[in-house]
């Protein structure tokens, strides 16, 4: 699952930074799917950051 979310997270700072992108240039009058893209990332981030803790954790108990 840890990998999964990764990869995952890989993706989506990339088309994060394309939303940024967009976001910086401000060609569109709705900005609002760039946003979610942002905050999806951001969540994600989140996401595998505790799955790594938490799998870590598990396997530094079971030596």
């Amino acid at each position: 699952m840890t990998v999964a979310v990764g990869i995952m997270t890989a993706i989506s700072l990339i088309l994060s930074f394309l939303a940024l992108t967009d976001i910086n240039h401000n060609n569109e009058a709705d900005l609002s799917q760039e946003w979610a893209m942002v905050r999806l990332t951001f969540f994600l981030i989140v996401l595998f950051m505790g799955l790594a803790f938490a799998t870590i954790w598990i396997y530094s108990q079971r030596k």
